[in-house]
Formats: C-alpha cells, sequence, structure tokens
C-alpha cells in the first residue's frame, strides 16, 4: 500500500472485525494480519464457508486500517480438513505419512506447526530406536473430544464463535493457551478456561455430539450374505 498503514512486529490474530455469509447464514470469518513493514504485510481471510475473499478484505482493509488503494503481490488459497475423524499415519508397508495427510493438523483450531514439528521428531526418533519410521505417540483421546466438541458449536452455532474465541484469549494467559493448542496443559489449566468460556452453547454441542454417537451405537446392522 502507499499508505503506512501496519506496525512492523506487531501481528493481528483471529481479527473477527468482517461480515460475510454463506447462502443465508452467516459464517465466522476471521482475518490475519503478518506486516513486513509500514507499506507491506500477509493478510489472510479464514472462513469455514466459501466466500468470495477480495471484495472481504477490501472492506476490511479500508475500515479497519484506512487503506483505499493497494496493490495484491500474490495469491494464495488452501482448504483444511477441520475433522474429528482419524487419520492413518502409515499407508501399506512401506509409506509413513507427514504433516497433513498424517492427522497433524489439530481438528478444532487448524494448528499444527509444532504438531508437525513432534512428528518430524518422532520419524527420526522411530528410525534410530527401530530401524523403521512407523513409531509414533498416540494421539490423546480427550484432546480429540474437546476438539469433536468444539467442532459442533463451530457447526450449528457459528455465530457464537467469535465471543468464544474472544473470552479464550482475554481471560487466559497466552502460555495457557499456547499449551492447550499443543494440547500439553494440564487437567486444572484445561478446567480454567473451560471455565471461562459460555457455558450454554457447549453443553448444547455435547448433548448433540452424545446423541449422535448413542444412535451410532443403537443403529442395527445389515447381516450380509
Amino acid at each position: 500500500s502507499p499508505q503506512a498503514a501496519f506496525e512492523p512486529g506487531v501481528a493481528t490474530l483471529i481479527d473477527f472485525r468482517v461480515v460475510a455469509s454463506s447462502g443465508c447464514r452467516p459464517g465466522p470469518v476471521f482475518i490475519y494480519v503478518l506486516p513486513w513493514s509500514r507499506t507491506e504485510a500477509l493478510v489472510e481471510l479464514v472462513s469455514l464457508h466459501p466466500v468470495d475473499p477480495e471484495p472481504l478484505l477490501q472492506e476490511y482493509l479500508r475500515q479497519i486500517h484506512g487503506i483505499t488503494h493497494f496493490q495484491i503481490h500474490n495469491r494464495e488459497a488452501g482448504i483444511s480438513p477441520m475433522t474429528e475423524q482419524p487419520f492413518a499415519r502409515q499407508q501399506g508397508t512401506r509409506v509413513r505419512r507427514i504433516g497433513i495427510p498424517a492427522g497433524r493438523l489439530k481438528a478444532s483450531t487448524g494448528y499444527a506447526v509444532t504438531r508437525i514439528i513432534e512428528d518430524c521428531e518422532a520419524i527420526v526418533h522411530s528410525l534410530v530406536e527401530n530401524g523403521h519410521p512407523f513409531a509414533a505417540p498416540g494421539d490423546s483421546r480427550f484432546f480429540q473430544f474437546l476438539d469433536a466438541i468444539l467442532l459442533e458449536v463451530w457447526k450449528a452455532e457459528p455465530e457464537r464463535i467469535p465471543d468464544i474465541f474472544a473470552a479464550m484469549f482475554s481471560l487466559n494467559e497466552p502460555d495457557v493457551i499456547l499449551h492447550f493448542l499443543d494440547e500439553r496443559a494440564s487437567l486444572g489449566q484445561i478446567l480454567g478456561m473451560i471455565a471461562t468460556l459460555p457455558v450454554a452453547p457447549f453443553l448444547r454441542a455435547l448433548a448433540r455430539y452424545l446423541g449422535r454417537r448413542i444412535g451410532l451405537l443403537a443403529a442395527p446392522i445389515d447381516a450380509q450374505p
């Protein structure tokens, strides 16, 4: 931008001050701004629903940063599989999956960097100790359960997500949040964080999640000849 609109060294994370809709239903959309200089920045829009990003980015830059003219040097786009479904780390007898195909993206947040680094370290350790890359610690079922509940809120009540994230980041210490994202938080830290969040949407999500699981257990299985 020809305007000095950014503050180098200060990143903006999960900024919900942008409005979008998917069909007739509003969906959560947020922005990251990572400045390189006073006039250059990486601006990323994240949405759980298909949107046309450039009009939203233009409106965001105009309203929040006062930028009326800018030039886009590069564009990129991608889709993150935010799902509670398991990903196998081994494919056949000779292939060890890594990164997102190995399920290293955290289902509820898209957080992946440290999880990928730790998985690479596990591969090296397995090669040294076992002569193959396939030994890896299993994922925490408890954190998978927490991911599933938050995904249920994302799906059924997306309009509540800004308030939930605002409470999480404003009422908890940064180290606790990072420990939670890394799945290293203690039970006490997790319970303390949960106590700062709105209760009702999570109770409704838990009821839907348990109802779906009970329904799957009760569903008859057709016998095949």
